[in-house]
């Protein structure tokens, strides 16, 4: 693609003279062959994304026809095909954007031929929005972890600003290879929800789902973060997603979302739920911070892969009631344990609980000594 030197002389963008002009040069001539036009580099360069121009076009590549010619072309109305993209998060704004290839086509017959054939139209529309959001998260964070780790690094090591185009688009190849992934990755995670399901609607006899739920949080991580830079925050909240993450992943729970400094769990099994508890609790005393939790077995009712009802509720309460180092339990899951060796529950009294009626009988969790 040719390039207009004197228009971008004009608007800025390349100043022959600049002691870098040599690697902007070099930039613009990488741009150029992308497919990058001057206008598209003018307008670039004004939104400060220059760098950024290089994998915005790679992205935009992919992309042959707009979303009437996807209706055409999938056979379905226009008005079902942006319905559908708004469900998954993905809302048509730009009729005239060509942003739909083949494999937009694709989507919508396997829709129809496979999911749509087996479920019931507002049950599609809200397992699509499930997948809509958990992959815009996948997304989010995959490009957070690029230009946080990757990026960073290149520039603080003195990348050119060519090196760092090239790496965009080289991150942009790469992230094609994510569907495998994920679909191996899925495919894992389904059996896991399949027998987690099935014992949890065995154990509630068919009315919802008997499970324990947990939280755990860190006393005084609020104030602490309010005290750091961004590039601290963003290290202190990473640290503390990616400990509790694992911890509750090694000894067999489940972790379903993380709220601030708080991480909520789930587990089938109330031993496994009370090894994850005492184990984030050891765990997070251990970097020196001062962790506590709630604990609660009982029927729950379960919605788009969360949780909820009184149980999880409780939990959520309980949080509040034990002090740093305390994880407080439910009388159904001590109930439960009653005779379970190695596993100790000391009487904490009876409190109250907003939401609750009465005042609620609990326990603390702690391991038997010796053990």
């Amino acid at each position: 693609m040719s390039i207009d030197w004197d228009g971008l002389e004009t608007a800025g963008v390349f100043d022959p003279k600049h002691e870098k002009a040599l690697e902007r040069r070099e930039l613009i001539e990488f741009l150029a062959g992308e497919g990058a036009t001057t206008d598209a580099m003018i307008a670039a360069h004004q939104a400060d994304a220059l760098i950024s121009l290089a994998s915005d076009s790679y992205a935009l590549s992919h992309g042959s026809f707009a979303v009437a010619e996807l209706a055409e072309r999938s056979g379905f109305p226009q008005g079902i095909v942006e319905d559908l993209y708004a469900v998954i998060g993905v809302p048509v704004l730009d009729l005239e954007n060509k942003r739909f290839d083949q494999s937009d086509v694709r989507f919508l017959t396997n829709l129809v031929d496979g999911p749509a054939s087996m479920f019931e139209i507002s049950e599609l529309a809200e397992m699509m929005r499930v997948f809509g959001t958990s992959l815009a998260r996948i997304a989010d964070a995959s490009v957070s972890v690029f230009a946080q780790g990757i990026e960073q690094r290149m520039v603080a090591q003195g990348a050119t600003e060519v090196e760092l185009a090239r790496m965009q688009v080289e991150a942009q190849v790469q992230a094609e290879k994510l569907p495998d992934i994920i679909r191996l990755v899925l495919r894992h995670h389904m059996v896991a929800s399949i027998r987690r399901s099935r014992a949890a609607m065995t154990a509630a006899d068919g009315l919802g789902a008997r499970v324990c739920v947990g939280f755990v949080d860190v006393v005084g991580f609020t104030p602490m973060s309010e005290s750091l830079d961004s590039e601290a925050l963003a290290e202190l909240v990473s640290t503390f997603e990616n400990r509790s993450t694992d911890v509750v992943t090694r000894h067999g729970g489940q972790v379903l979302k993380h709220l601030g400094d708080e991480v909520m769990f789930l587990a089938v099994d109330p031993i496994v739920a009370c090894t994850v508890a005492l184990a984030l609790v050891a765990d997070f005393e251990a970097q020196g911070v001062k962790p506590h939790g709630g604990l609660t077995l009982g029927t729950t009712v379960t919605r788009r892969g969360d949780y909820y009802g009184p149980t999880v509720n409780l939990a959520s309460r309980l949080v509040n009631h034990a002090v740093p180092g305390e994880v407080l339990v439910n009388h159904e899951l001590v109930e439960s344990l009653e005779n379970e060796s190695g596993l100790v529950f000391v009487p904490a009294g009876r409190r109250m609980i907003r939401g609750v009626s009465e005042p609620v009988r609990v326990w603390t969790l702690t391991i038997a000594d010796g053990d």
